[in-house]
């Protein structure tokens, strides 16, 4: 069988799937105007000029500090987490650092806002864009951030794949805007990613309102790219993971319902499931919408990807 009728066969295996499940809506992708939504830009001349450095300026308050493990996450970059230095300055905690910006259009250029989030011990913060500060000592540019505490309930999530060769494993997650501040730092939405080889980890995952999608055999994480809904934040698209209530009114991590029995094994702390290539092949593969409504049916299956995976499994413990 060609390469080519495998993956026309595939993708019209995906159509129908699309079609007779109720558990999925398929829905067209729009995109939102870039001003609202959170999510990063990636560098257009990257090591043809010098970049531009941006101190970052944090501030933090509430109780969670100076007692916290504290990282900011910058332009939804997950694998540069910075952890954060708080000194107390005119009675709130503040933190800086420099940030090399290599985007065509740079900040402080009001189209090159970064955006930015916090991971605590055990909890998040909504995404935030940034606002202008003061010059810094060198006359740099500063942008500034102001996050209260957070305690929501997160989870970790642990990904690790048997496989005939060493598979890339990246990440797109995507949180929706803070209920509480409506002003023009908030992020409509907002897309931060991730990942590894083989294996990966998901700090800080604010289920059920954060989507999460894990993609295979990519060279870098894409959020517009098709993978697999881990999380939803949708009651209509499940995903691997799904929520349920107990008798006695607690909220219980439960396999989606498009997931056999079987393939779950779970405790007080999480739940683990294992998914064979077969599962993950008629699992709809979807991609992240821009604007932030439902996850969009894909075509574009790994064909090769899925030819060299065995099972992928994954475990989410809660925080």
């Amino acid at each position: 069988m060609t390469h080519k009728k495998e993956t026309a066969q595939l993708a019209a295996r995906t159509r129908r799937l699309c079609v007779m499940t109720s558990l999925f809506v398929c829905v067209v992708a729009t995109h939102a105007q870039p001003s609202e939504q959170c999510e990063a830009r990636l560098p257009t001349n990257l090591g043809v000029t010098k970049p531009t450095w941006v101190q970052v300026t944090i501030v933090v308050t509430g109780d969670c500090v100076p007692d916290n493990n504290i990282k900011a996450i910058i332009n939804g970059d997950e694998t540069d987490p910075r952890p954060l230095d708080l000194k107390l300055k005119d009675g709130e905690y503040v933190a800086t650092f420099p940030w090399a910006d290599s985007r065509k259009i740079r900040f402080p250029d009001a189209r090159a806002r970064l955006f930015a989030s916090l991971r605590f011990e055990r909890s998040r913060t909504y995404c935030q864009w940034s606002t202008q500060g003061k010059p810094g000592d060198k006359m740099e540019p500063v942008a500034l951030f102001k996050f209260p505490c957070d305690n929501q309930h997160v989870h970790q999530v642990d990904i690790d794949t048997v496989a005939s060769k060493v598979i890339p494993l990246t990440y797109a997650r995507r949180i929706g805007m803070s209920p509480i501040q409506h002003d023009d730092t908030d992020c409509d939405s907002c897309i931060e990613t991730g990942g590894s080889s083989g294996s990966t980890r998901v700090r800080s995952l604010w289920a059920p309102n954060e989507t999460l999608l894990l993609q295979f055999g990519l060279r870098g994480p894409d959020s517009k790219a098709a993978g697999l809904l881990v999380f939803s934040a949708a009651l209509t698209t499940p995903g691997v993971f799904a929520f349920a209530t107990s008798p006695k009114g607690q909220r219980l991590l439960v396999a989606g319902p498009k997931i056999g029995r079987g393939k779950s094994q779970g405790d007080d702390t999480g739940l683990a499931i294992t998914l064979t290539r077969e599962d993950i092949r008629m699992q709809l593969f979807v991609k992240l919408s821009a604007k932030g409504d439902l996850p969009v049916a894909a075509n574009d299956i790994y064909v090769e990807v899925l030819k060299a995976l065995d099972s992928v499994s994954v475990k989410a413990v809660a925080k």
